[in-house]
């Protein structure tokens, strides 16, 4: 899985990146992965905003 670690994938745009986390947390079934994936999308949405 290429989700838990702050380091944006070579060659992905953030927008391509947070569109892989997104499918990604669809398709989670444990309530406590989809909770931490949810709170690292909103903050590299936050991330997104700052620039």
């Amino acid at each position: 899985s290429l989700t838990l670690n702050n380091e944006l994938i070579p060659g992905l745009t953030q927008e391509e990146y947070l569109t892989i986390l997104r499918k990604e947390l669809i398709s989670e079934s444990s309530e406590d992965k989809k909770s931490a994936l949810q709170h690292f999308i909103d903050d590299v949405t936050k991330g997104v905003k700052r620039k």
